[in-house]
């Protein structure tokens, strides 16, 4: 029992490192992308912890314009547009 709630708490601890933006909140207010699911994005808190958000359906984070948008007008040049829409 001891190994399976070891194994579960890697597991989550992993899981949790791959859900955090690809860059560090330097400054409030900041955005940033997620860098795996394009309909996430990070604003940075007062603290500099990156707070997660989530863009409206049909809607993906727009890397230049800083806002969601659709998908036609995504940026390619972005990290989470590399991995999935």
């Amino acid at each position: 029992m001891k190994k399976l709630i070891f194994v579960g708490a890697l597991l989550c601890a992993s899981v949790a490192g791959i859900c955090q933006p690809f860059w560090n909140c330097t400054n409030p207010g900041q955005l940033l992308p997620d860098g795996w699911d394009c309909r996430v994005y990070y604003e940075c808190d007062q603290a500099l912890n990156p707070v997660k958000h989530y863009c409206s359906a049909g809607l993906y984070w727009n890397c230049v314009e800083q806002t969601c948008d659709v998908r036609e007008k995504v940026n390619s040049a972005c990290p989470c547009t590399m991995v999935r829409f």
